[in-house]
């Protein structure tokens, strides 16, 4: 009967142990330190002519609002299972600014882009200004080291996609 007891003691000992948690995992969610990616998103609009000054005036920072720019962090920074990714997203303000706290183990090397967005576009055809809405932007993307408690700042400029969507 003593025989029975101990090994039914040491079968509910393994039992509860099993259904731990190892030590030696780590998700990103146990990581707390955070390093802050912030930037502005800008695009090409175009030029117009201004008839008062007489010339030309440049579109080419114009503040992208409410677009999304994701961070893509390889998952090897915290787990060491590489190929594949994290994901962390926010939009852009209506300057064109946005900020995001990723969390950072040691440190990480991310990918920092932005979605397509429409936007608008503006050139002169030699008599009259034109402007043309729903203009598609293209992704563009920018590399950022960070370590824990930095903060990080870039600038992503894009533009249109192809001089073909312009024509009727």
């Amino acid at each position: 009967m003593k025989k029975f007891l101990l090994y039914a003691a040491s079968l509910a000992t393994i039992a509860f142990t099993g259904c731990s948690k190892e030590q030696s995992e780590l998700s990103v969610d146990d990581v707390k330190a955070k390093a802050t990616i912030s930037g502005k998103v800008t695009y090409d609009g175009g030029s117009y002519y201004d008839k008062t000054e007489a010339k030309t005036v440049s579109l080419s920072d114009v503040a992208a609002s409410n677009v999304t720019v994701v961070v893509k962090v390889e998952n090897d920074n915290y787990t060491g299972d590489g190929g594949s990714f994290l994901y962390f997203e926010t939009q852009t303000d209506e300057n064109g600014l946005f900020s995001i706290d990723v969390p950072v183990y040691n440190s990480l090397t991310a990918t920092v882009y932005n979605l397509p967005f429409y936007g608008k576009w503006q050139e002169y055809d030699g008599e009259s200004n034109v402007e043309y809405n729903n203009v598609l932007m293209k992704m563009t993307t920018k590399t950022v080291t960070a370590n824990e408690k930095d903060v990080k700042f870039i600038s992503i400029s894009t533009s249109y996609e192809n001089v073909d969507q312009f024509k009727d």
